[in-house]
């Protein structure tokens, strides 16, 4: 509400739309970075490469659909994720 009173409705909504997604995408490149590192160290030789191999494909799909659930300004951002 407040960008809105700041900006007006048009360009403060626009400018939360922008602000929400490009928080969600920094932060989700942030994860994707040091994740794979981080889980290796964390999991060692019980996770296979495989496995992980077929979980991130997996996700690559569910990433797309997040990502575009996230454009839509109606749905909850906690709901979706």
């Amino acid at each position: 509400m407040l960008s809105g009173a700041a900006y007006g409705h048009f360009w403060g909504a626009l400018y939360v739309v922008v602000g929400s997604e490009a928080g969600a995408l920094i932060a989700f490149g942030i994860s994707r970075l040091i994740g794979y590192d981080a889980l290796r160290a964390w999991l060692g030789a019980r996770l296979p490469t495989s496995t992980l191999h077929r979980f991130v494909a997996s996700q690559n799909a569910l990433m797309a659909v997040v990502f575009a659930t996230r454009l839509m300004p109606f749905l909850s951002f906690d709901i979706i994720s």
